[in-house]
């Protein structure tokens, strides 16, 4: 804790009250929605609510009301040790002083877990900043620097499927140098709600050549966590080298209006 001396006159400060308390208030913005395997960013709001009663305001004590209800050198953390929400991005992150009745705007770019339960989570925000308190003397007053001081927030997440998401649970290929193969994909809705009408796409580039005649095949409807399975036939060149291979794809699903765009780039 650090200690220095403010000179005021000394009638001004006759009477008032050393008690001021710094609160925070942090919200989402968005309806606070992840999906698991996502890579996203959450964007926090953080409001000092910070207040001191009984303070005696005048022209000359202003300046310390604001001094005593700033959060200085703010930092904001997201605790994520026991949640499957990992941050990718620096973690705390600085805001500075922020005085009391202003808000400030933190990002974070995290990835929420494959394998994450879906269902509500509160997350652990850890607040660090400086408090600023004082002492009246005879000959004004002694400000204390108190560091460290430490608040922990929640905010209120969802971990849920996308409405319309899907996703590839396996790709086969017996693809070989100067022969036509057969590529199996196997696709899964694992969206909140039914597919309707899907056709899967195969798009490959040299030296793999579809066949003109199988390049889409068409679903029908899949319910969530319902699989459906589809063949391609595709020729590889010559100029490939002497090896088993399997495609770069990109896999497209149409449900009515709406067009979900994939990319799968498979090891060989």
């Amino acid at each position: 804790m650090k200690l220095r001396t403010l000179p005021l006159i000394l009638i001004l400060i006759l009477g008032i009250a050393n008690a001021q308390d710094i609160d925070f208030h942090v919200s989402i913005v968005g309806d606070g929605k992840l999906h698991p395997g996502v890579d996203t960013y959450i964007t926090i709001i953080v409001e000092n609510e910070g207040k001191a009663d009984g303070f005696t305001l005048n022209e000359n004590t202003s300046h310390l009301l604001s001094l005593v209800t700033t959060a200085k050198d703010l930092r904001v953390k997201i605790e994520d040790d026991w949640i499957p929400i990992k941050v990718e991005s620096a973690n705390p992150q600085i805001v500075g002083d922020l005085p009391a009745g202003k808000v400030a705007k933190v990002v974070f770019r995290v990835r929420v877990d494959d394998s994450a339960k879906l269902g509500e989570y509160r997350i652990p925000i850890k607040l660090k900043y400086t408090k600023v308190t004082y002492t009246p003397t005879t000959s004004g007053v002694t400000l204390y620097y108190h560091e460290n001081e430490v608040d922990v927030e929640y905010l209120k997440v969802e971990i849920t499927k996308k409405d319309y998401d899907f996703s590839v649970v396996d790709l086969k290929s017996n693809l070989r140098t100067s022969e036509e193969g057969l590529v199996e994909v196997t696709v899964k809705n694992s969206g909140r709600f039914k597919l309707s009408n899907v056709t899967l796409f195969l798009n490959v580039t040299p030296p793999l050549n579809p066949n003109p005649n199988a390049i889409s095949a068409y679903l029908g409807d899949l319910d969530p966590e319902e699989t459906a399975k589809a063949k391609f036939k595709v020729y590889v060149m010559e100029s490939a080298l002497s090896r088993v291979i399997r495609p770069n794809s990109s896999y497209s699903i149409n449900y009515q209006t709406e067009k979900l765009q994939y990319f799968l780039n498979p090891s060989v």
